[in-house]
């Protein structure tokens, strides 16, 4: 997900909207904290 996120940024892009498909509140929770874990802090500078 993150080299697919950095080429779009690489073509100019600057707005990104997530949408996160889940079964549960649980899952949908667990599926944000690993996005906000290992891809978040790749593209904070």
């Amino acid at each position: 997900m993150i080299t697919k996120i950095q080429r779009f940024i690489d073509v100019g892009v600057t707005y990104f909207e997530m949408k996160f498909i889940y079964r549960s509140m649980a899952e949908l929770r667990a599926q944000l904290e690993l996005f906000a874990r290992e891809v978040i802090p790749a593209f904070n500078s």
